[in-house]
C-alpha cells in the first residue's frame, strides 16, 4: 500500500465545469440519423476519432453536405431527407464496425 493520505472535505460545493469526452459509437450513430433526417443537425460534443472520419468521409462520399468543426466538437449535417442521394458510390469505411453496419442499410433506401 501507499502512504496515507488525509482527506479534508471541502466547505462548500466545488463551482466547475466538467466536460465529459463524447463516443465515437454515439457519434456514429448520431450522424446517421441526421444524415437520414429533414433539415440541417447540428451535432454537439462529438468525438473525433478514425472512425468518426470513417463515417464522415462515407457521408461525403454518398453526397450527404457536411460541416466538420473539430475545435468546438461540432459537425453539422444537411439531411437527406430519408433518402440518400442516388450512387453509385465506393466507400472505404476503414476499420470502422459501426460505419460498416450502419451505411448498409442506409444504401438499401436508396
Amino acid at each position: 500500500m501507499g502512504e496515507a493520505r488525509t482527506i479534508t472535505p471541502l466547505a462548500a460545493p466545488p463551482d466547475t465545469t466538467v466536460r465529459v469526452p463524447g463516443s465515437k459509437s454515439h457519434t456514429n450513430r448520431a450522424l446517421i440519423c441526421a444524415a437520414l433526417a429533414n433539415g440541417v443537425s447540428e451535432l454537439d460534443g462529438a468525438l473525433f476519432a478514425d472512425d468518426t472520419e470513417a463515417m464522415v468521409g462515407a457521408l461525403v462520399q454518398l453526397g450527404i453536405h457536411l460541416s466538420v468543426d473539430e475545435i468546438n466538437a461540432r459537425i453539422t449535417v444537411r439531411g437527406s431527407s430519408g433518402t440518400p442521394p442516388p450512387g453509385p458510390a465506393t466507400l472505404d469505411v476503414r476499420q470502422s464496425g459501426t460505419s460498416g453496419r450502419f451505411l448498409l442499410p442506409m444504401l438499401a433506401l436508396g
